[in-house]
């Protein structure tokens, strides 16, 4: 977790269903061809979610129960609506837009991605240009 550990503690009280307990995780960098089998193994087992405990580091690519978590996000392209006004959209320049029904029992979807997993992408996505800026990744 180098200089992001207490971020990492807060983030995971916060919301224990998208970090791992680090009493009981072992953190490895995974990367090239050995990540890209996990991704690939991941996506063909028709599994959705956010992996608790990431793939590129160290997590497994068919997680246990409890493993993964529910993002509720899906993406549409702007291109099947064409006629449709999307300058309310946040993002102008974007070709797909992302939306998030809040939990599994909604019946509405809201713009943009879940809150709660993109706080979770952007921590680990900040740990791993850490690793690359110190070597490791």
């Amino acid at each position: 977790m180098g200089p992001y550990y207490e971020e990492f503690e807060r983030l995971r009280r916060a919301d224990q269903a998208r970090f791992p307990d680090p009493e009981r995780t072992i953190f490895r960098v995974v990367k090239g061809s050995e990540l890209k089998s996990l991704r690939d193994s991941y996506k063909s087992s028709g599994f959705r979610g956010h992996h608790k405990h990431p793939l590129a580091h160290g997590g497994p690519a068919i997680p246990e129960s409890g493993g993964l978590s529910y993002t509720g996000e899906t993406q549409i392209r702007k291109n099947i609506a064409p006629d449709l006004d999307w300058d309310w959209y946040p993002n102008k320049r974007a070709k797909k837009t992302v939306w998030h029904a809040p939990d599994p029992g909604s019946r509405i979807v809201v713009p943009g991605p879940n809150p709660g997993h993109a706080a979770a992408t952007k921590y680990w996505r900040k740990l791993e240009r850490w690793q690359k800026k110190n070597g490791m990744r």
